[in-house]
């Protein structure tokens, strides 16, 4: 039975609502606080929304547009407005008054303040996207010129407001196919691609966005404008009889969202030896979780949706809408044509840290998601076996039942769980 939730979980098979791993809860725990989510939960939810957006009345919203007005369009002018030249006097003033205006925007959005975050976005009076997007752009070319980037706050500013404002699903589609979508994409693609410390919150935005079904595509395909490099960034062999020609192109575009994740979580991969926190460690972590979002197939393999609830989210998974499995396919062939199944295998083989200990939305739980995702395809499914992931989770199986208590104890249920997934995952690598 538990084999056979796993595999419902993961579009392996039909099962129903009721047999939904998401769905299990400790009903000892009092009402009053939240639901805790099991492990076994955590390992096969591929999608969790981070924040489920409130919904406000007509009045209450008029109201917060109102309260809005009184300092929004100031600020965005600020924001807006060049910066005279560094030799002149007033430079540093007005930077420094520009990364005021830039924290209090972000004030504007930050936690206790969500309901600020549908009206800045949806609101045509002003047009916050574009404008934020345009200074990250201007942003980047202030540091193009030096040899190593630096934590600049206005850039880590506009980040996080980015960020907090692709939380709401009613902002979702505006950031994605609006008017300003374009411009968003390219600076935030810009700061993933140079690797620069704030990567970690652009990768979150893209991750925040692709809860919404019709960003699935445009992110996964997308490519950055303007970019004279040439050839991959990595040298490997692309089988183009698995792929599109669309595809090739994409994979062999070094300016590309997939090859500059690939760039990242190759560069960044030993800052993941070290038991601190880094950026470095944080956007890989998130940029398996937007890699787990972009794979996940929310229709079964035969084809049939997951059952809508009246918000019409896909089931307990967070994501809004649905995409076609064989959207999801073409993207999975295309990740197994880079070196990110690889990458994958190694972060779970070679954690620091033992497998029972394992969180939720740890770099440990999204690397799993990801497994679950690749190994329905025969592309994909075939890159993971050449990664050497059977006998990387034949051996971490092995060690999940010995660590964190004694043998002769009953064995916890999230063990039991992560021991169930792996054999599943190693039976379809089997196939």
């Amino acid at each position: 039975m538990a084999v056979r939730l796993l595999l419902g979980r993961c579009g392996l098979i039909k099962t129903s609502n009721a047999e939904a791993l998401n769905d299990i809860i400790d009903e000892d725990e009092p009402t009053s606080k939240p639901a805790k989510v099991s492990r076994a939960a955590s390992l096969t939810s591929q999608l969790s929304c981070i924040t489920p957006s409130k919904k406000y009345q007509p009045d209450e919203t008029d109201q917060i547009v109102t309260s809005l007005e009184k300092t929004v369009p100031d600020l965005l002018e600020c924001i807006s407005s060049p910066l005279p030249s560094a030799k002149e006097k007033t430079y540093k003033q007005c930077k420094a008054k520009k990364t005021e205006s830039l924290q209090k925007l972000h004030d504007l959005t930050k936690k206790g303040k969500d309901h600020n975050r549908i009206p800045l976005v949806s609101s045509t009076k002003w047009d916050i996207v574009r404008v934020l997007s345009t200074a990250l752009l201007e942003i980047q070319d202030e540091i193009a010129t030096t040899d190593k980037p630096e934590m600049n706050q206005a850039r880590r500013m506009i980040c996080w407001t980015l960020n907090n404002l692709s939380i709401p699903y009613e902002n979702k589609a505006i950031m994605v196919q609006g008017d300003s979508s374009s411009l968003l994409f390219e600076a935030l693609g810009n700061v993933i691609r140079r690797n620069l410390p704030s990567s970690y919150l652009c990768i979150i935005c893209f991750f925040n966005l692709t809860f919404s079904a019709e960003a699935i595509e445009p992110i996964a395909w997308y490519v950055l404008p303007t970019i004279t490099e040439t050839g991959a960034s990595t040298k490997i062999s692309i089988e183009t009889g698995h792929i599109s020609e669309k595809g090739q192109r994409l994979l062999e575009n070094p300016a590309s969202l997939l090859r500059s994740l690939e760039r990242l979580m190759l560069t960044n991969a030993p800052f993941l030896l070290s038991s601190v926190t880094s950026v470095q460690g944080e956007a890989i972590r998130w940029a398996v979780g937007l890699i787990r979002n972009i794979t996940f197939a929310n229709q079964n393999i035969g084809g049939t949706s997951a059952t809508q609830t009246d918000d019409s989210l896909s089931g307990s998974t967070g994501r809004q809408g649905d995409v076609d499995n064989s959207i999801i396919q073409d993207i999975c062939t295309l990740i197994s044509q880079t070196e990110i199944p690889r990458l994958i295998v190694s972060f779970v083989r070679d954690s620091p840290n033992p497998a029972v200990k394992w969180t939720k939305d740890s770099l440990e739980d999204m690397c799993l998601g990801v497994l679950c995702q690749l190994v329905q395809w025969s592309s994909s499914r075939e890159a993971l076996q050449r990664a050497g992931a059977t006998l990387s989770l034949e051996q971490i199986e092995g060690q999940v039942c010995c660590q964190g208590f004694m043998a002769t104890e009953p064995e916890p249920l999230d063990v039991a769980w992560e021991r169930c997934l792996y054999s599943m995952v190693i039976e379809c690598l089997n196939w």
